[in-house]
């Protein structure tokens, strides 16, 4: 869900609770009003848990070249593949760190008999997209035939961090629209609502 809908939906959902709270404050269809909030209440949860989702996915994505980089430096140095993501976790803060934090878990779970190729598969489930896909792929591949993966991270690495950088770049240059659109989504409208409760009371008790 992008961020204009997101506004648009937030306050299509608000706009229809502050409805709902006054013709129950008017004792008229309070049933109807106390069903209508509770099913906004859950609305609003599921965006929010979305957003939070989005959010952790971004943030790892974002961890991504220098997580690579940094593990491409320990395989040259001579590390194992397993050894060198158990160096770099427990040198690492993990709080606040998608990445370093499903790193942590993808190592406990080998420490509890799961394979090495099994619980990078999960790590791709638990980070959908396409970069943790790629990276994903080239771990498991060279744990199980081998190869020159420090090379690989690198190149790949060095692609992230310009794709990472371009897409900043644009959201900077999106800033200006964006904060545009919250003016018109809510402070405009919610200007209008006083208005747009006379009215209502009018219609629904006349003099």
């Amino acid at each position: 869900m992008n961020e204009p809908t997101l506004l648009i939906a937030i306050f299509a959902l608000g706009f229809g609770t502050c409805v709902a709270l006054i013709l129950r404050a008017r004792g008229m269809f309070s049933a109807k009003a106390d069903q209508y909030s509770s099913s906004v209440s859950n609305a609003l949860r599921k965006i929010w848990l979305l957003r939070s989702k989005q959010a952790y996915r971004q943030q790892a994505r974002y961890a991504l070249p220098a997580f690579m980089e940094t593990l491409a430096m320990l395989l040259s140095a001579g590390y194992p593949l397993q050894s060198a993501l158990q160096r770099i976790v427990s040198t690492a803060n993990g709080v606040g760190n998608p990445l370093m934090l499903e790193m942590r878990e993808l190592l406990r779970r080998t420490r509890t008999g799961e394979t090495l190729s099994e619980s990078l598969k999960k790590l791709k489930l638990a980070l959908p997209g396409p970069e943790m896909a790629m990276f994903v792929s080239l771990l498991v591949q060279a744990n199980q035939h081998g190869g020159r993966l420090a090379d690989l991270l690198n190149y790949q690495a060095e692609v992230r961090r310009q794709q990472v950088a371009e897409e900043i770049e644009t959201r900077a240059q999106e800033a200006p629209v964006r904060l545009l659109l919250p003016l018109v989504v809510f402070v405009f409208p919610a200007t209008m609502l006083p208005f747009i409760g006379v009215i209502i009371g009018k219609l629904m008790w006349p003099t």
